[in-house]
C-alpha cells in the first residue's frame, strides 16, 4: 500500500525525531549545547512520551531512544562514506545516500524498487521530491508505478509552499508555512517543516539550507472542493540565552461541507519540553 505521510501522522511521530542540527546558543560563550532529551505531555499534561538522544564524537546523533512504543519510535544511525543507515528496533531499514556536499540525494526502505529523488537549486535549497513507488502482482509481473512529486517554494530565506501530486491524480496537496521573525534554532521534527511535512525520517542537517525563521503556522490542504484543512500552529518558549525550552503544537483538522459552516473535527495540544546537555 502506497503510504502518503499526512500532518496528523507526523505531528503524532515528530517528538521522536526533535534533535539540534548545530550546536545551540547558551549562556556562556564558549559553551555548547545539543539536545539530549524531550518530554512530550498532553493539554492537561500527562506524559504521553518521552525521548532522549545519543551522540558520537562529532556530535552526529547515533541513537534515539522512546520509553513507549519503541519498536517503533526508537532509531539507531550508522555513517560511512556518501551513506546514513537508520534502522527501527523492530528491524526496518532505510538507507540514505549523500551527495558531495552531504545532502540526501535519494533514499530506499524496505523494499528497494521503491526509491524517492531529491534535487537542490545552485543556493542549496530542496526544490523537488520525486518518490517512486513500484509494485510486483501475486503472478510476478510489475505493474503500473505511482510516482509523487513535490515541488517547494522558498521566500526571502524561509520555505512557504509546498505542493504535491501523484501522477494518476490531478489534485494537486498543498501546504503553506507562516513565520515569525526570530532567526531559527534548526530544531527539527516539531518545528522544522521540511522534516515534518515531507520525509521526516532521517536526522537534521541533511536537506541542504533550512529556513531561516521560526515556523508559527503551517496548513496543509488540497485543490479538490470542500477539502478538510489541517493547521498547526506553534509557540516557543526560550530561556535568556535564547535556547528553546519548549514548544506548544495546536493541531486543528477543519471539515468543510457545503451550505454549512466549517467544523473543527479534530483538536489537541501537546507541549514539548527540551532538556540539553552542553559541554
Amino acid at each position: 500500500m502506497i503510504k502518503k505521510f499526512t500532518l496528523i501522522y507526523l505531528i503524532s511521530a515528530a517528538a521522536f525525531l526533535f534533535a539540534c542540527s548545530k550546536e545551540e546558543r547558551s549562556d556562556k560563550p564558549d559553551e555548547k549545547c545539543l539536545v539530549s532529551g524531550i518530554e512530550q505531555t498532553d493539554s492537561i499534561g500527562k506524559n504521553t512520551q518521552t525521548y532522549s538522544f545519543e551522540y558520537d564524537d562529532q556530535n552526529r546523533m547515533i541513537q534515539a531512544n522512546a520509553t513507549r512504543d519503541t519498536a517503533f519510535k526508537s532509531f539507531d544511525f550508522q555513517f560511512s562514506p556518501g551513506k546514513l543507515i537508520m534502522k527501527s528496533r523492530f528491524g526496518g531499514t532505510i538507507d540514505f545516500t549523500l551527495d558531495e556536499q552531504g545532502r540526501i540525494s535519494s533514499y530506499t526502505g524496505a523494499d528497494p524498487n521503491n526509491t524517492t529523488v531529491f534535487k537542490y537549486n545552485q543556493e542549496g535549497y530542496l526544490i523537488e521530491i520525486v518518490a517512486t513507488y513500484n509494485f510486483t502482482r501475486s503472478d510476478g509481473t510489475v505493474g503500473q508505478p505511482s510516482v509523487h512529486t513535490s515541488k517547494l517554494t522558498y521566500t526571502n530565506g524561509n520555505l512557504t509552499k509546498i505542493s504535491g501530486k501523484w501522477n494518476s491524480s490531478s489534485i494537486v496537496e498543498l501546504t503553506t508555512f507562516e513565520y515569525n521573525n526570530e532567526e531559527a534554532n534548526t530544531l527539527f521534527g516539531i518545528n522544522a517543516q521540511l522534516d515534518q511535512f515531507t520525509y521526516n525520517y532521517t536526522l537534521p542537517g541533511y536537506y541542504g539550507k533550512t529556513s531561516k525563521n521560526e515556523l508559527v503556522k503551517a496548513t496543509q490542504t488540497n485543490e479538490s472542493e470542500n477539502a478538510p484543512v489541517n493547521i498547526i500552529t506553534f509557540q516557543y518558549e526560550k530561556d535568556p540565552s535564547g535556547k528553546i525550552r519548549s514548544i506548544v503544537s495546536v493541531f486543528k483538522n477543519i471539515f468543510k461541507s457545503p451550505g454549512k459552516p466549517d467544523k473543527i473535527s479534530t483538536f489537541y495540544r501537546n507541549r514539548f519540553t527540551i532538556k540539553y546537555t552542553c559541554d
